[in-house]
């Protein structure tokens, strides 16, 4: 359904996917992925899940180290709690479903459309481990508040949790990376006169993120488990993840 990007009925969807990131900060694409490819998928996750690093980690919103000339409770040093098992990329079969779709060009250009930057596309990450990755949220897993590195996240659900593992997004707070509004204290108290956005998330489902702009994090799994590919972008080609974010999801360093 995506080898035409100029059908008219394409043209129409990618057009609601970018207003509705340009109002929000994220857009979602339902039914993405064709169900052989969301079952291939799937398969190569569950298999190869052992190999998965767990990470149960204490970080700030920023991912950080925190600032010694701060106070404890400066919004740059409170601690948020992330436990999640990844699957780096070097882990994943670049036959398979899923680096094949990050290895698209065609998804670029979905991507570039979504976020308004035909002229200017999007580059994928020269991280090995934190390309293209996978979640597995098990019950009572989630993450923390956070900003990303990259500047637009794309996630591919490949299982929904039954209850829990939302994912809570802000309106964009920040122009830029070393930005740190007043605001995200609001959103770490539960009291943001703005409170955060829940987004549902079927599998097969595409989201397209700017995490650098906007803070997020995942609610505890409640029952079930929410598996999710996640898929980077940058501005620049040639960017990988910092060290420290490194050895938090992947348990190493590249």
């Amino acid at each position: 359904r995506w080898n035409d990007l100029r059908a008219a009925s394409t043209v129409e969807r990618l057009a609601a996917a970018r207003k509705a990131f340009e109002t929000t900060g994220v857009a979602t694409l339902p039914a993405f992925l064709p169900t052989a490819a969301l079952l291939s998928a799937t398969a190569e996750v569950g298999a190869k899940l052992v190999q998965a690093h767990n990470a149960d980690v204490r970080h700030n919103v920023l991912q950080r180290d925190p600032d010694p000339l701060l106070p404890p409770d400066a919004v740059r040093n409170r601690e948020q709690h992330t436990r999640v098992s990844c699957l780096a990329t070097d882990l994943l079969n670049p036959r398979g479903a899923l680096r094949l779709l990050y290895a698209s060009d065609t998804l670029i250009e979905i991507i570039a459309s979504v976020v308004g930057r035909e002229r200017d596309h999007p580059y994928r990450l020269a991280d090995p481990l934190g390309a293209c990755s996978v979640n597995v949220y098990q019950k009572g897993w989630g993450t923390g508040w956070h900003f990303d590195e990259s500047l637009f996240t794309v996630t591919l659900s490949l299982e929904s949790a039954s209850r829990g593992g939302e994912f809570e997004f802000s309106l964009p707070l920040r122009a830029s990376s070393e930005e740190l509004p007043i605001s995200v204290g609001a959103y770490l108290d539960g009291t943001a006169a703005h409170p955060p956005s829940v987004k549902p998330f079927a599998p097969g489902t595409l989201s397209v993120f700017a995490g650098r702009h906007s803070l997020h994090r995942v609610t505890p799994v409640e029952e079930g488990r929410r598996v999710s590919a996640v898929l980077c972008f940058a501005d620049t080609p040639g960017v990988v993840n910092s060290p420290l974010v490194q050895r938090t999801y992947w348990g190493r360093e590249s």
